[in-house]
């Protein structure tokens, strides 16, 4: 961009008014200036400019259906090159009318060429998702009004499968979903992506990656080896690891069997992925 002299103009697309804010401040603590919106009745905030990079800010709704949110992105585009969808937020969409995850998707195919997602895998929260499955199990057998209306009132909006409430710090239950490779791949084939890719994303825990550098360095290593099928080296590493921790010899941990399933892609980076990263093209 530098040497082309063109600018990277990025929209921030949000329906956290909060969220956006914070954005604009540390971009404003990273330097870039203030300069007149290119939509000032829709421009929740005053853009702001660097040297080769343009920041616009979007304030959506909770209420907007996925087609409302796509017409609003085409004014601001009205085509962008890539559509980078943040951590866990096509997973904290429920299947409402007008509004679910993979409308959202279809939407965004029509704006932009090509996507990339990160979203939640079946690993993720698996005490939860049982619960709700249960309840969803039991919500269908059971044929007591009174049963299935408490029931109800318990499950809320996670109706469909893999979708669940998960309890965060401050005791509040907020809506979450998984999916699997296989599954993700296909809903954004229907979407309208073509080149469809499932990566891993993380394995250890985020706030640990973040906070400890050796497991950081181990999730890189685990990912790197998996991403090259080499499942006895990482069963390997994971070995050697396990060995030092508990004082005992590798030896002792020799197996004649591989934990990992490396029948295909997909079944591999499912087994261990927390999150994943998904990416598309759309044809026009």
């Amino acid at each position: 961009l530098a040497k082309s002299g063109r600018a990277l103009r990025i929209v921030a697309y949000e329906v956290s008014a909060e969220a956006l804010r914070s954005f604009h401040i540390q971009a404003q603590r990273e330097g870039l200036a203030v300069v007149k919106s290119r939509l000032q009745d829709s421009a929740h905030l005053p853009s702001l400019e660097g040297r080769n990079l343009q920041l616009e800010f979007v304030l959506g709704s909770c209420s907007m259906t996925a087609l409302q949110v796509g017409e609003l992105l085409q004014r601001w585009g009205p085509f962008f090159d890539v559509t980078v969808i943040g951590w866990g937020t096509i997973s904290s969409i429920p299947r409402l009318p007008g509004l679910s995850a993979e409308e959202l998707l279809h939407a965004l195919s029509k704006v932009s060429r090509f996507v990339m997602n990160v979203v939640s895998s079946t690993n993720n929260h698996v005490k939860f998702q049982r619960r709700y499955q249960a309840m969803r199990r039991a919500w269908a057998e059971t044929e007591c009004p009174t049963v299935r209306a408490w029931l109800q009132q318990k499950i809320g909006l996670a109706t469909f499968d893999r979708s669940y409430y998960y309890t965060v710090d401050t005791k509040q239950n907020m809506f979450y979903s998984a999916i699997s490779a296989d599954l993700e791949a296909a809903r954004l084939k229907e979407a309208g992506y073509d080149s469809v890719r499932v990566q891993i994303c993380n394995i250890i825990n985020f706030f640990d990656i973040q906070t400890k550098p050796r497991a950081a360095r181990i999730n890189a290593a685990v990912i790197r080896l998996l991403e090259r099928r080499d499942v006895w080296g990482a069963q390997l590493l994971l070995s050697r690891g396990v060995a030092k921790a508990f004082k005992k010899p590798l030896s002792s941990l020799q197996t004649g069997s591989c934990i990992f399933d490396n029948s295909s892609e997909h079944a591999l980076y499912g087994q261990v992925a927390r999150y994943f990263i998904s990416t598309g093209e759309s044809p026009g």
